[in-house]
This record gives structure tokens, sequence and C-alpha cells, in this order.
């Protein structure tokens, strides 16, 4: 068996997240896993905090990179799509990641070609920050929905004089799933072709 070291820990930690959820995955669980103290662990991984983040950073490890000559928008959507796709693929990765920033080499590429991207399409360096944390706010928020959903009632069975405006659009309500992700993204990146155009650049 390999040796205990911060990889071996943080696999481990994947596995008690995907069996488990967020709240099985403690230091005391995570030990009892790979047959060690939990003290051994602390060699290796100072506090549950510094795990969540390296586990944050695994989670989008398999993440499948855009083409760098892809163009500003080709590339924002594909890393979005492939940042949901990740988070889906585990239990609870949306809460492990909502609000921890970047800070491993994977998520630092995934923030690094977003924001190249959009800087490359002519925002000012303010601007595509605040696009930047939008479009990761949304997928995060996306995946936390999806992942949180529970069933219930159907909106159709409103009661259309209490809520008229629900009831009317209910019908034209788009499925949970890629296909609602892929509408709220589009609606975002034409706010950015907006804002370029109000800077007088072409968004290509």
């Amino acid at each position: 068996m390999r040796g205990l070291d911060q990889d071996r820990i943080v696999d481990a930690a994947l596995e008690l997240l995907d069996q488990d959820g967020l709240a099985g995955v403690t230091t005391r669980r995570l030990a009892d896993r790979l047959g060690v103290k939990s003290p051994s662990l602390y060699w290796h991984i100072r506090d549950r905090e510094r795990l969540l983040d390296l586990l944050s950073d695994r989670i989008v490890a398999d993440a499948k990179w855009p083409d760098p000559s892809s163009g500003w928008r080709e590339t924002a959507e594909a890393l979005m799509g492939e940042h949901l796709r990740c988070l889906l693929a585990h239990r609870d990765a949306a809460r492990v990641v909502a609000g921890r920033p970047p800070i491993g080499p994977n998520r630092l590429r995934g923030a690094e070609m977003l924001l190249h991207a959009l800087l490359s399409a002519g925002l000012a360096e303010v601007e595509a920050i605040d696009a930047g944390l939008v479009l990761t706010t949304y997928v995060v928020g996306f995946a936390l929905e999806q992942q949180a959903a529970e069933p219930s009632p159907s909106i159709e069975a409103l009661d259309p004089n209490r809520y008229p405006t629900l009831a009317r659009l209910s019908k034209a309500l788009p499925t949970a799933g890629w296909a609602r992700f892929e509408e709220g993204l589009r609606v975002i990146l034409d706010g950015v072709e907006k804002r370029l155009l109000a800077h007088g650049v072409s968004p290509a």
C-alpha cells in the first residue's frame, strides 16, 4: 500500500464526500478510512479547512480545458460547462467549493483562462473580475440548487388567483438541467457582449 501523503488523503476525502456528503468528511472518519490515527493526518494537512481547500481543487482535477485559440465567449462557455459538470459529478461538491477561493493548480488554471478570455475580449480589469465572479457564482449556485433539489408540488398546481404570474408562466418554465443552465449562461454572456459594444469593441 502506498504511504500516507497529501494526495492519498485528498483522494480518501473525495471518496467520503461521494459516500456520505460534506458532513461525513471529518478528520476522524478520514483517519479511520485510511487506517491511521487522526494526529497522523496533521503532518500532511493542518486542519479541516485546509483539507476542504485541497478537496475543492481535486473536484475539478479532471476538467477538460478549452482550446487556447478559442474565442472569448466559446472559452467562457466551455469553462463554465466543465465547472458545472465537475461539481455535479460529486455529492455536495458545490457546498465544498462555495465561498472558497481558488488556491490549487486546477482551479487557478480555470480562473486564469477565464479572466484572460474576458480581458482579451476587451473588458477593463475590474469589469473582467466582476464578470468572472458573476459567472462562477452562477455555476456554483446552479449546482447547489441541483444538488439540494427535493421533489416538490408542481408549480402548475398553484392557485392562479393568488399567484397569477407564476401560474401563467409555469408552462414556459425551462426544465431543470443543462438546457436551463445554458440559457442562464447565455443571458450573462449576452450582458458581457453589450458591455463590450458600449466600449466600441466588436465581441468577436
